[in-house]
């Protein structure tokens, strides 16, 4: 497996609602990832999602926050830690936070789903936030790594489609890598669209104007590793979770889902999943990473991006025995 590089990836956010308490649901859960990447040197690359955070800084600044409750300086913290110990931290964007409110005698963040996805925004303003995003990672954490450079994107809830305005906001800012996109995951809602059908099968590839047309030269696309299941993958898959009683959250994070009514059913469409090591057993994973490595057998290098989220993360013990295998394997 020496050509394989797999690329752990971590999205660093509460719930894309607003539910969820940054303290249970991000910061004490990526503390466990972080020692389980530690313990075996592997580099994570968190995706910090920066919308959330210029909201919580706002009302930590205000005073408009429980006493005590520092959300924003928690991040801060924490993704300092992740640089200064040798992990990665790049800028993932959720722009339902723009236009948030923050109800302080209930407190609770109102987000505003009108703004659910990238690209129902124009080219000026995902280009602002871009811009902001990347200069915002860069002031926090280059003091602590000089040669630190965000340049790496990925759009919230895969929501990066149409993507012409997108990705010239991209080459625009300095951004030089994305890796949102999940080949062949197709799925729509009232809020989340993406339709990663047509997407040339290939570990990577650049872009200019269509995820799906290759371009000699532009963005660098490095997909999400996905893999079609069968049907014994899916029994399988299904039984696991429940004999491991497998939960959706860590310990006392209490957020959930946002969910609405589908636009159109998946039962004809085949189904896809995505790398995931926050909610998948390491057989999964293992299995995944061998489906890539036998498509891409003819490369040089493959890299197998996983993804997964800290609010989710209740899977120490298979993401462990996932990176073991791996690292057994060469």
């Amino acid at each position: 497996m020496s050509k394989i590089r797999i690329v752990l990836t971590v999205d660093y956010e509460i719930f894309g609602n607003g539910t969820g308490d940054v303290r249970w649901c991000l910061i004490e859960p990526t503390k466990k990832i972080l020692e389980i990447g530690d313990k075996y040197n592997i580099p994570i690359t968190w995706m910090a999602e920066l919308c959330e955070y210029w909201a919580f800084k706002k009302e930590e600044r205000k005073g408009s926050l429980p006493s005590g409750y520092t959300p924003a300086r928690w991040i801060e913290e924490q993704l300092i830690r992740c640089i200064e110990t040798g992990h990665d931290v790049q800028l993932h964007i959720h722009p339902q936070w723009i236009n948030y409110a923050y109800l302080s005698t209930e407190k609770k963040w109102k987000v505003d789903l009108n703004y659910w996805k990238v690209s129902s925004l124009s080219y000026e303003e995902i280009y602002r936030i871009l811009r902001e995003g990347k200069q915002e990672l860069e002031r926090l954490l280059k003091p602590f790594k000089p040669d630190y450079e965000c340049f790496v994107f990925r759009a919230g809830a895969c929501c990066i489609q149409p993507e012409k305005h997108i990705l010239k906001a991209l080459m625009d800012a300095g951004l030089k890598v994305d890796t949102t996109v999940s080949p062949n995951l197709c799925f729509e809602d009232k809020l989340t669209y993406c339709d990663f059908r047509g997407i040339p099968q290939q570990p990577f590839w650049f872009v200019r104007e269509s995820l799906k047309e290759e371009a000699a030269i532009g963005i660098l696309e490095i997909p999400i590793c996905t893999k079609r299941y069968s049907f014994y993958d899916k029994v399988y898959r299904e039984l696991s979770r429940k004999i491991k009683h497998a939960e959706d959250s860590p310990e006392n994070c209490n957020g959930y889902v946002e969910m609405a009514p589908k636009r159109f059913s998946k039962k004809f469409l085949p189904e896809y999943y995505r790398l995931d090591i926050c909610e998948m057993s390491d057989r999964e994973m293992m299995v995944i990473l061998k489906d890539a490595e036998a498509r891409f057998g003819d490369y040089d290098l493959i890299p197998v991006v996983a993804t997964g989220h800290s609010k989710l993360f209740n899977n120490s013990n298979n993401l462990e025995s996932f990176i073991k295998k791996a690292l057994d394997k060469g």
